[in-house]
């Protein structure tokens, strides 16, 4: 039934004899004129589509019905956009038809999906549209000098996103057809296994391999083999599950008949697990009898790379969203072959030390590193949290899976975070570490974590925990503290001629950070009841984490060290008492000074001198998320002078002049100092006294209203960001997209005191204290530009950018009144009237926002009520178009 309605009516001799320029033709029993041109165009998509030709009318038709809703496209183009969206129509009818939980479904129901869905032709189907529809095929069969039916970049963007959705929707499609297709497992295994055992090799895992991956995964889950045949007897029930496992056996057997190996070891390794799992469920009908030692096939797995693939080949893979399946797959390994893996990690110890020998003698070595790649793995799989390209779905789908590393979660996934503690090789160490500050992502976990390095036996030697950490960093601080010249302070450190210092070996740096990187993540969350983990870590006396890690920062370690714990200071910073012990601890080690030339040092010159040569900052992201949160707190001592100018003038005014070797790293140091900035605006009091004292606040302020090098790079974010929008080949995906979220709130935030500064501030300051932007933004030729770019953030962005963005814009029209003059003009420009209309209506669409009387008196709002943002949003656009 699906199947018939997806592939539709093919073309007709009788259909195309109707169409006759001029004619009428009977649609849904109404009669419709129709011209030479619809004539044309249906006969186009007729033979692009092989679609019928009374189909191909009705879809321009609706093309034409559609226009206004589409800027600058031809009914022709409209009509191809609308072919493609009743497909995606069509396809996630049929997904949330199989989302449904069939054990809550009535029989009749149950069985009309079963006989019209759930089978094999419709299965290869979805399995086939996996390999041969996507955006290159369909842009190949659109751009034929016969067709053109591809149109500019707006109309290439707009079929893109559709195909994508049709292709993650009947991927959806394919995998919950496991889950309904139990009996039929053993057919749909059959037209997996070809599609695996072709899989090119060395050649990047497609997205049709991926998905008939995963379908395997999930139909030899113990889910899916414990519902084969329920209705039989139990005889046979074994003997179902058994033959679909038996017949796995045999294909993974053959590895010759794989191209890849590497393939082969992936299903290998789930076949064990389908395996072990059976045979150890409690359920006694389910018990099989497969003449298999699963043991062995574990190692074959592993030889033949699975962990490597599984990682490179399938985690990396940005389309990934079935994280549970990857995640379940690896829990299921870790719960089910405890013995194995710690014999897997011992054979990973002894090979890192034959590796050691042979580097010290300057041998080649080609290492596997099994167990490494299986605990980085877990890491990367957990980093998708982090990715921005992630959707905010999958990031919480990444928390709830978090839990199972807690303890609430299995004996067996404990045990083996809690061999983290033992002395490893410094590989698995660091990949140990890396692994719990991936899966650290509730407060949970966070808790257990803690209290695995906190609470050591007195009896383990081989142990290590925070006490060792705190201690080793310790001796670092007074190994270089005694190296330092006691009348020299940090920043005259690097005039110093070359002398024999202490270098903190490879080994033990990379130890070392990785340490300090978990003991921030873990600082970053509250842990042990009331208490937080940031107020453990600084209570503890023989810690002293903050005075040996700014001494540390003072001395000549490498860059990642030192950004590494300049963040964790950043965590730790929670409360207003550790700020201030912060501070107090940063001007005694005079991290960041003044000369007598006013010159700044420390700081300044590692990022002249080592930053900017290597293009690498990771000390100064770590100083500004330091920065950010030293500046939330409403305390700013008077020698934060150097800290604050280092901030605006070396950091943020310098920041596209720079260069970068990832330029992520850029927009990570827009984001975050942009946000401290921010911090410091809402924590201070703004009146005549603080004009007055000219507290740092203020002289942000100027800055920022004024035309500034601070001012230019702020207003360049925003518009690099609105190019970047319209640019089509960033797929939706701006590296700036949380930088310019930070720049509209600090602009919207001082243009709130624009009036207020420029009554007070011109006799305190040499600038004018005007907003600068509303002169940019109603100044020729650009003001229809820059009207554009600040009221775009409004409808086609997230709340968090629509918010701030209009209540910039109100700000402004508060300023300059003309301003709203020329919003209100732009709105009713005839060549955008209808893009502009469907804003203001999408804006204040009732059912995407909610608002109501109590609302106006809260004025705080959560960024997680998007609901509120919304409604808070539309009518701050209403104040601006009426006012």
């Amino acid at each position: 039934m699906w199947y018939e309605l997806y592939s539709a009516q093919g073309k007709s001799a009788v259909d195309r004899a109707k169409l006759i320029p001029d004619s009428e033709i009977t649609i849904d029993d109404s009669k419709i004129t129709i011209d030479a041109a619809i004539c044309n165009e249906a006969i186009i998509i007729s033979n692009i589509f092989d679609l019928s030709e009374m189909d191909a009318v009705e879809l321009v038709l609706s093309g034409e019905g559609q226009k206004m809703h589409f800027d600058c496209l031809n009914r022709g183009l409209i009509a191809v956009v609308c072919y493609y969206d009743v497909h995606r129509l069509l396809s996630v009818l049929l997904n949330c038809i199989l989302g449904w939980d069939r054990e809550c479904l009535q029989e009749p129901l149950r069985n009309f999906i079963e006989e019209n869905f759930v089978q094999r032709p419709i299965f290869k189907h979805l399995l086939q549209l996996q390999s041969s529809f996507n955006v290159t095929n369909e842009f190949h069969m659109l751009m034929q000098p016969n067709i053109n039916g591809l149109g500019g970049t707006k109309h290439q963007q707009l079929l893109r996103n559709v195909i994508d959705e049709i292709r993650e929707t009947t991927a959806e499609c394919l995998y919950a057809l496991c889950l309904w297709g139990a009996d039929q497992a053993r057919e749909f295994l059959s037209d997996i296994y070809p599609i695996l055992k072709g899989v090119p090799l060395a050649e990047k895992f497609s997205a049709h391999h991926l998905s008939a991956w995963i379908a395997l995964i999930k139909l030899t889950s113990y889910q899916v083999l414990s519902q084969i045949e329920m209705a039989i007897w139990t005889f046979f029930i074994a003997n179902a599950a058994s033959l679909v496992l038996s017949d796995m056996v045999k294909e993974i057997r053959d590895e010759t008949a794989w191209s890849d190996q590497s393939v082969c070891g992936t299903v290998q390794l789930a076949c064990a697990i389908a395996l072990r799992v059976m045979a150890v469920s409690p359920a006694d009908h389910l018990s099989i009898s497969v003449d298999v030692d699963i043991d062995r096939i574990v190692d074959r797995a592993i030889r033949n790379m699975a962990m490597q693939f599984i990682r490179h080949g399938i985690i990396e893979r940005l389309c990934l969203t079935h994280v549970c399946v990857v995640d379940f797959l690896l829990k299921q390994l870790i719960a089910h072959f405890p013995a194995k893996l710690m014999e897997i990690e011992r054979n990973a110890e002894d090979e890192l030390c034959w590796i050691d020998d042979m580097v010290e003698k300057e041998q080649q070595v080609n290492p596997s590193l099994h167990y490494e790649n299986l605990l980085r793995c877990i890491s990367d799989l957990y980093y998708l949290h982090d990715d921005p390209k992630s959707s905010t779905n999958l990031k919480d789908c990444i928390r709830e899976l978090s839990l199972a590393y807690s303890s609430s979660g299995s004996m067996e996934l404990c045990r083996f975070m809690e061999r983290a503690r033992q002395s490893n090789h410094v590989v698995h160490a660091v990949a140990y570490l890396d692994m719990l500050r991936a899966v650290c992502r509730t407060q949970a976990t966070a808790s257990f974590i803690f209290d695995v390095f906190a609470r050591l036996s007195n009896t383990t030697d081989n142990s290590a925990g925070w006490d060792h950490v705190m201690a080793a960093l310790r001796s670092y601080e007074r190994l270089f503290r005694d190296q330092r010249p006691s009348s020299l302070q940090f920043g005259h450190l690097l005039t110093v001629p070359q002398q024999a210092q202490a270098v903190i070996p490879p080994r033990e740096l990379a130890g070392l950070v990785a340490w300090i990187n978990l003991a921030r993540t873990v600082a970053e969350l509250p842990v042990i009841q009331d208490d937080e983990a940031a107020e453990l870590f600084l209570e503890e006396r023989q810690w002293a984490v903050v005075d040996a890690s700014i001494g540390v920062i003072s001395s000549p370690v490498p860059l990642l060290l030192k950004g590494a714990l300049l963040r964790l200071l950043g965590a730790l910073a929670k409360k207003d008492v550790s700020a201030l012990r912060i501070w107090n601890s940063l001007n005694v080690h005079q991290i960041c000074s003044f000369a007598e030339n006013g010159a700044l040092l420390g700081l300044q010159q590692e990022l002249d001198e080592r930053e900017c040569t290597a293009k690498q900052y990771d000390t100064s992201i770590g100083f500004v998320h330091l920065m950010k949160a030293l500046l939330s707190h409403s305390t700013i001592p008077e020698f934060a002078a150097p800290y604050l100018q280092y901030l605006t003038k070396s950091i943020v005014s310098q920041l596209s002049s720079r260069s970068y070797s990832d330029v992520s790293q850029m927009w990570e140091l827009a984001e975050v100092s942009l946000t401290a900035l921010l911090n410091l605006i809402n924590q201070s009091h703004t009146d005549a006294h603080a004009v007055v004292r000219r507290e740092p606040h203020i002289s942000l302020l100027v800055q920022i209203l004024n035309d500034t090098p601070l001012f230019r790079v702020v207003c360049g974010i925003l518009l690099e960001d609105c190019d970047s929008y319209q640019d089509p080949c960033t797929g939706g995906n701006r590296p700036s997209e949380k930088a310019v979220l930070s720049a509209i709130r600090l602009l919207s935030s001082s243009c709130g005191f624009a009036s207020f500064c420029s009554t007070y501030g011109s006799s305190c300051y040499r600038f004018r204290c005007y907003p600068c932007i509303s002169t940019v933004v109603t100044a020729k030729p650009t003001s229809t530009y820059w009207s554009q770019c600040l009221g775009s953030y409004i409808p086609i962005f997230g709340a968090s950018h629509s918010l701030p963005a209009a209540l910039l814009l109100r700000e402004l029209c508060s300023v300059r009144p003309s301003l709203q003059n020329k919003m209100v003009d732009l709105l009713r420009s005839r060549r955008l009237v209808n893009s502009n209309v469907r804003a203001v209506r999408s804006v204040l669409n009732s059912a995407y926002l909610r608002y109501s009387v109590a609302d106006i008196i809260e004025r705080d709002i959560n960024d997680s009520d998007v609901g509120r943002m919304r409604g808070e949003t539309a009518r701050v656009v209403l104040e601006i178009l009426s006012g």
